[in-house]
């Protein structure tokens, strides 16, 4: 179960093009900048799922969460996760991260070809650590 405040990405419109989190908090065709204070120190984890198998040709799926001290300018990587492809699908990737800065918001980039589309990944945040697997 996950904190609705600590969804960067939810499941309600389909990730078919690059994108990012808006420089608001409030949440805006699904996606939404967090707003942390800080993490904790033990750090926390942010989870990619990609629930369904994703279609297009060569379909590729790149994804950063970003951190600044400023909710509208100054994002700097802070996580990168490997490529994510096609035949990869479905799946969920996890990594921990630790920041003092205040606000993270993710960066996708979707590559390929004949429409790619990694339906209704959803990118995540909590305390906790999981394991990456196969399948959602």
């Amino acid at each position: 179960m996950f904190d609705s405040e600590l969804i960067l990405r939810d499941d309600s419109t389909a990730l078919t093009a690059n994108e990012q989190s808006i420089a608001s908090t409030v949440r805006s065709a699904g996606c939404a900048v967090i707003d942390l204070g800080e993490t904790p120190v033990k750090g926390m984890s942010v989870v990619i799922v990609c629930p369904t198998l994703a279609t297009g040709t060569s379909s590729t799926l790149d994804v950063k969460i970003q951190e600044s001290d400023s909710m509208a300018s100054g994002y700097k990587d802070l996580v990168t996760f490997d490529q994510i492809t096609l035949a990869m699908t479905p799946c969920r990737r996890i990594r921990r991260f630790a920041t003092t800065k205040r606000y993270i918001r993710h960066y996708a980039t979707i590559g390929g070809s004949g429409t790619p589309d990694f339906k209704l990944t959803q990118i995540l945040i909590g305390g906790e650590d999981w394991e990456n697997t196969p399948g959602a």
